[in-house]
């Protein structure tokens, strides 16, 4: 578990310090109320990514919440799927495994996400995330193979296939060393057919 986590906070610096930070500009834009309320929405979303999800969790919540509210009240289909995702990732950090995992299926049985296979994997990989957190392996991999046929079956982008045999590769790590070595040697082959210097030394630190 202690492995996994790890992977997740390595994977979380690398974004963060790899995005500029712009968190002031996107708070204006939030608090201006003459801007289009969906260019709004988008504002405070990356303003809670890049101010305090990874610094302040509890403020990520409130904000997460405000940004569902206000989501639904000017009825965007696609920006509450937004909010639906960043909910569920603060709530997971916070360890609101509950709330998380709710989201997540709130998103699955949205009419939009439904027609959409990319939002599916996005939320089934979500919950391979929390139950991984919560320690649930079983769960989490029926979660993770969801998300990977889907885009398995919709030749969907490498890097994230090869995220996901990554996944699945921790999951079986105290499990099946076999089966880890497996799909850790499929999500390497893929990353080094994409040169991501980055992902390769992740999976090689497994």
């Amino acid at each position: 578990m202690k492995r996994i986590i790890g992977i997740f906070l390595l994977l979380s610096t690398y974004y963060v310090s790899n995005a500029q930070d712009n968190s002031d500009s996107l708070l204006k834009v939030w608090n201006d109320t003459s801007v289009i309320d969906s260019v709004r929405a988008d504002a405070l979303k990356e303003y809670i990514y890049q101010k305090h999800f990874r610094s302040n969790v509890d403020s990520a919540v409130i904000l997460a919440e405000e940004h569902l509210a206000f989501s639904k009240k000017i009825n965007h289909s696609n920006t509450i799927l937004n909010s639906y995702l960043i909910n569920s990732m603060v709530n997971a950090r916070s360890g609101n495994y509950d709330k998380a995992i709710g989201f997540s299926y709130e998103a699955l049985n949205d009419t939009l996400c439904e027609k959409r296979w990319s939002c599916q994997s996005t939320f089934y990989n979500v919950l391979g995330n929390v139950y991984t957190l919560m320690n649930v392996p079983k769960k989490a991999l029926v979660q993770y193979r969801k998300a990977l046929n889907l885009n398995i079956e919709n030749a969907g982008d490498s890097t994230t296939i090869g995220f996901l045999y990554s996944n699945i590769g921790n999951l079986y790590h105290d499990i099946n060393e076999d089966s880890a070595l497996y799909f850790f040697n499929k999500s390497l082959k893929i990353q080094m057919a994409l040169k991501d210097d980055f992902r390769i030394a992740q999976v090689n630190w497994n």
